[in-house]
Parts: C-alpha cells; sequence; structure tokens
C-alpha cells in the first residue's frame, strides 16, 4: 500500500508540472572541436577516466573490480568519465563522443542478447565546471538502450547519483550509478545464466564506499502493475482538471471565466497565435468580467517538431541539419544545423562535428569478430562502440 502510495503522490507531482511556463535561456554558440573533451580510454588499466581528479584512489580501484565483476558476468560494458567542462557542448554529445571513442560495448554474433552491450557514465562536478552546471549523463549502446531507455537513464542520474553529487562524495555517486546500472541490465539480461553469475558478483568494498549506496531491491512486479494502471487512469483525468478547474481572479478574487477558442485569439499576441497554428502550444486565456484582469496560460505539446526560437524564444523554430562533410573511420565528419523561425523569420547557423564511423573488428580470418569480450588492442572494453545516441541524465 506504501508503495501505491508513493507513486501516486509521484503521479500527482508530475501532472502539476506539466503545462508551467519553462525558462528560456540562449545557448552559446558551440566552438572548438569536441575531440578536446574526448579523454584517453583508461584500459586496460581500468574503466574509470577521473580527469577532474575527485574520486580516491581506493573507490576508483573499488569501482574498477566492481565494473570487471558486472562484464565478466556477460552483463556488458559500464564505463565513467569524470570531466571538470564539456564546454558549450550538451551532454549526451560529449558523452556519445567518448562511447564511440573508447569502443564500449561487448562485441557477439548477430541476434545475440550481448550485441554491443554497453554503458558510459558522464559526470560534470559542477565546483569545477565554468558555468557551475554540473552534469549527470548516461549514454546507452544500440544493445543497451532498450533496456535502460532515456527515462530509466535520467532517474538513475536524478535518483542515485545527483544527491551524492550534491554532498560532493563523488565515489558514493559513482558506486551508486554503477549499481543502478548493473541491476536493469541483470534484469533485463533475458538469460538464467547471466543473472545467476551477476547475483554472486560481489559489491564495491565497503570500505571504499559508504554502505547507503547499496543497490535497492527489485521492483515487484504487481507495483509495476498498479503504476502502469494508476498512470493510466489518472493521469489523464488529472490533466484535465488542472486545465478546466474554476479560477479566481489574482486582482479582485472574484470567478474568472474561460474564453472560447475564437474568442482567445484576439488577448494572444501574433507569436504566440503562430504557436496554436503550429501546434506547438496550445494557450487558454481567462478573462474576469469585474475588473477585466486576464491569465494566458500555456500548455506545450509533447510530440512536436518545433524548438525554441533563440531570437523571439517562440517554440516555432525548426532545424534542419546538412551534412557537409561525411564522417570516416579516421576522421570526422562536419554538419551544419540551420535554424529557422517560422513567426519572427530569424535564421541562425549552427556547425556540429559528427563522431568518427567505427570500424568493424576483423579477425585473422578476415571475418568480424563475434562473442569477444576484449579488443585486439588490449582494450578493457568489448571494442564495439555502437550507439545510436540513446540516453538521459539531469543536470544539477
Amino acid at each position: 500500500m506504501r508503495a501505491l502510495t508513493a507513486s501516486l503522490c509521484a503521479i500527482c507531482l508530475s501532472g502539476w508540472a506539466v503545462g508551467l511556463p519553462a525558462q528560456s535561456s540562449r545557448v552559446p554558440p558551440v566552438t572548438g572541436s569536441i575531440t578536446q573533451f574526448v579523454p584517453p580510454s583508461p584500459t586496460p588499466e581500468g574503466f574509470i577516466a577521473d580527469v577532474a581528479g575527485v574520486v580516491p584512489a581506493s573507490a576508483r580501484n573499488s569501482l574498477n573490480s566492481r565494473i570487471k565483476e558486472i562484464q565478466a558476468a556477460g552483463l556488458g560494458d559500464i564505463g565513467v568519465a569524470i570531466l571538470p567542462s564539456i564546454g558549450n557542448f550538451q551532454p549526451f554529445e560529449v558523452g556519445l563522443a567518448i562511447y564511440r571513442e573508447w569502443k564500449i560495448g561487448s562485441v557477439a554474433a548477430i541476434g545475440s542478447a550481448r550485441r554491443d552491450l554497453g554503458v558510459l557514465l558522464l559526470i560534470v562536478p559542477k565546483e569545477l565546471a565554468p558555468d557551475k552546471k554540473g552534469q549527470c549523463w548516461i549514454s546507452t549502446g544500440t544493445g543497451a538502450e532498450g533496456i535502460i531507455t532515456d527515462a530509466v537513464s535520467g532517474r538513475i542520474c536524478t535518483d542515485r547519483i545527483v544527491p551524492h553529487l550534491r554532498n560532493r562524495n563523488f565515489g558514493a555517486a559513482l558506486a551508486a550509478g554503477v549499481e543502478a546500472i548493473a541491476e536493469r541490465l541483470r534484469g533485463d539480461a533475458g538469460l538464467a545464466g547471466d543473472a545467476r553469475t551477476a547475483d554472486s558478483a560481489s559489491p564495491v568494498s565497503a570500505e571504499a564506499i559508504p554502505a547507503d549506496v547499496a543497490p535497492r531491491s527489485g521492483v515487484r512486479w504487481w507495483h509495476m502493475v498498479a503504476s502502469l494502471v494508476l498512470m493510466a487512469s489518472g493521469v489523464p483525468l488529472l490533466f484535465r482538471w488542472r486545465r478546466n478547474r474554476p479560477r479566481r481572479c489574482p486582482k479582485c478574487g472574484n470567478r474568472m471565466h474561460r474564453l472560447t477558442e475564437q474568442m482567445d485569439d484576439e488577448a494572444l499576441d501574433p507569436g504566440q497565435r503562430m504557436e496554436e497554428r503550429l501546434k506547438s502550444v496550445d494557450y487558454d486565456v481567462w478573462s474576469c468580467s469585474t475588473c477585466g484582469e486576464s491569465l494566458v496560460l500555456p500548455y506545450k505539446a509533447v510530440l512536436t517538431k518545433y524548438k525554441e526560437c533563440p531570437a523571439c524564444h517562440g517554440r516555432t523554430a525548426v532545424v534542419v541539419r546538412v551534412v557537409t562533410r561525411q564522417p570516416t573511420y579516421t576522421a570526422r565528419g562536419e554538419a551544419r544545423d540551420t535554424t529557422t523561425c517560422k513567426s519572427c523569420k530569424a535564421t541562425s547557423t549552427r556547425h556540429v562535428s559528427l563522431p568518427k564511423r567505427t570500424p568493424p573488428t576483423v579477425t585473422s580470418s578476415g571475418r568480424s569478430s563475434s562473442g569477444s569480450s576484449s579488443s585486439s588492442s588490449g582494450s578493457s572494453f568489448g571494442g564495439s562502440g555502437s550507439s545510436s545516441g540513446g540516453g538521459g541524465g539531469s543536470s544539477y
């Protein structure tokens, strides 16, 4: 019952958050090359590149041993990168570049549950970041993105890792993240033998990492079913009530009335009317017949191709990417993203660096290698590097 109550509370909180106007901020143009933020692979000595130098040696050694046990259990690769800055690049861009450069992910035969199975955990401590904005990001390989989805990645960062980062306990943060990732890989591996082997692997040493980061118990099936039922039935009703509930005038306190779709267009500016025409934002206008006060409430569409315009900040811009130089196995490619606003007609261009293509692993017989747990160069990672850019995370 306690679990059901917690789930309902979480759903209610998420419902109240929908529809609130987001704070807009201008993103500075990306300068320089992303390669400067890709550290050398930490293998074969380990799996952690602590460029920021914030993790104690004892904790790092314990984490390397734990990741090696997880890898030996057949659950895939886990890499960790801790950087003092990612410049003006987005976490997903840097995470993807590191994942592919390090060639994280096990190589296996087509159709195998272990094919391209890998995860990268990227941490940027806010104490070291130039903009004082910390980052936690999880990038997944093509074999892990169905197990550790974008939403799951975000929850792992928010619930398991960031609380320790706020306390500057970086060893505990990494341990919590590694265990959370292992839980997902172990629970969804699909092979009973893998699950038994992973369960037998010992956790990170308690001497190096505090005991409060031990992995949580698995979620029972009835908890998941109940949560899905509550979400499917309660969330739409909650959204509908929140949007249509009676409102009091903030000025005189009398009850307000909502204008019809035809009437509310007169209260919107041209940019807002364009957002409604593009179906990127739907506006409700509430009016007070006593004092004439009005409220304009935006409700953003979840699925839309339109982004926020850097010039007018309306959700009316589209981005078109043109690849100017295709990436190869030895050189990165280049692309040009052109942002055009349907409302203010502003246009901006941003140049993007595309990561190198990942060459196939070839054996001495000339065939692609399958089932190998390490690359021919002696790397501790599997040698795949195959990722479609999936992942999730949060800033703090």
